[in-house]
């Protein structure tokens, strides 16, 4: 069974959720923060304790270690400001980063019109129009982005 995992990484923390092929969630985790801009190491460990809890209520402790190396990730992280844009050395068989503010329009919007204001430990306006995706802040505690 081909299993799908969803990262949703920020400033305070990290959850994680894991679903089969039907987008049915099998197992849902949390850890501490994922913001690659300002603890890379810290985001990578965090990002790999929320996805194994996830995994463990999805297919059980046991086949966690043997499993994690074949999901498909999509991850939303604070700090990422480009696509891509980080050397995590993830052990998922495929992931795929964005910042958190794209996946917070996608999640948001579920592919529609509209405007989303995100504010956690950090902050961004952003809107999609037409399948495009434009925002106001969201570069960062050390530019001025105070939640």
């Amino acid at each position: 069974m081909a299993l799908y995992l969803g990262i949703d990484g920020g400033g305070t923390g990290c959850r994680a959720a894991v679903a089969d092929a039907s987008g049915c969630i099998l197992g849902t985790g949390t850890a501490g923060p994922a913001n690659v801009a300002t603890d890379p190491a810290g985001t990578r460990e965090n990002i790999l304790r929320a996805a194994r809890m996830a995994l463990a209520e999805a297919v059980g402790p046991g086949a966690v270690e043997a499993e994690l190396p074949k999901l498909v990730a999509g991850l939303g992280l604070a700090g990422v400001n480009t696509a891509g844009g980080l050397g995590l050395d993830l052990p998922f068989a495929q992931a795929w980063v964005e910042t958190d503010a794209v996946t917070a329009v996608k999640g948001a919007l579920r592919g529609g019109d509209g405007i989303v204001a995100a504010l956690g430990t950090g902050s961004v306006f952003a809107s999609q129009r037409g399948g495009v995706i434009r925002q106001v802040g969201g570069w960062g505690l050390v530019l001025g982005d105070e939640g």
